[in-house]
Parts: structure tokens; sequence; C-alpha cells
């Protein structure tokens, strides 16, 4: 039963490393959009397998990567790939500890005044980092 699936999974892993990578992308996507906040036991199973898709192909583009001189073609699709699953499974690790509520629901909602541990979605990431982070140093010197 399990160890047969974990076999299985590992073989796919081997044997087609970007197909897995997507999946665990997939599996990411799917906790944010399918999966409503306040479903921990389903979120966290989704977030399981996608973790369990993304460490099952580190080995393998790892050991591509040591056999510089051939290194195979699907290696330039692999490490985008493994990079943008590593990304997002923290980012959805980390809102799967956090409040039943994105932070955009914050900004955007009159009714909601204190927003103590938001979710993250990727655009509140991208906003925060390359807009609000230099847009508050600039004003860090006004009174």
């Amino acid at each position: 039963g399990y160890w047969a699936a974990m076999g299985a999974a590992l073989y796919a892993a081997r044997a087609r490393p970007i197909l897995v990578g997507a999946l665990s992308l997939a599996l990411q996507g799917s906790v944010f959009a399918l999966v409503p906040p306040g479903k921990p036991l389903v979120e966290m199973g989704t977030l399981s397998l996608a973790t369990a898709g993304t460490l099952a192909v580190l080995p393998v583009v790892a050991r591509a990567l040591r056999r510089a001189a051939s290194t195979p073609f699907w290696l330039a699709f692999a490490l985008p790939v493994q990079l943008l699953s590593m990304c997002g499974l923290l980012l959805c690790w980390y809102n799967a500890f956090q409040d039943d509520y994105y932070l955009r629901e914050c900004v955007h909602e009159a009714s909601r005044v204190v927003c103590p541990s938001p979710r993250y979605s990727v655009q509140d990431v991208i906003y925060d980092y390359l807009y609000r982070e230099r847009c508050m140093m600039a004003r860090m010197t006004e009174p």
C-alpha cells in the first residue's frame, strides 16, 4: 500500500521530473484557488503531497547538475520549475499557519479593522516587497 505508492512516486520523479514538479505546482495552486481557508486537513494534505513531489525531484536535479558534461536538456526546464515550486511551498506553508483571511480582505473591506496574521497571495508578496517597502522607506523621513 503506502510503500508501493512511495516507490511509484520516486520512480515517477526519476522518470519524469518536470511532470512531477508541474504537478507539485498545480497542487500548490489548488490550495490558493480551490481549498477554502478553514479546511486545515485538506490544506495540509494537499501541501504534504506537493512537498513530497518537490522533495522527490530534488535528488534527480542535483544528480543531473553534478554531471555537468552530460547535462540533459530537460534540466533547463526542471530548474525554474523547482525554484518556483520551492518558493510556492514556502508561501503555502506560511499561509497554512495564518488566520483564515487574505491581506487583500484587510485592504478592501472596511469591516475588517484589525488584521494580525493575514494570508498572503503571490500578488500580495510582490506588492509588499516591490512597491510598499520602497514607498514606506521613502516616507520614513517625512513628519
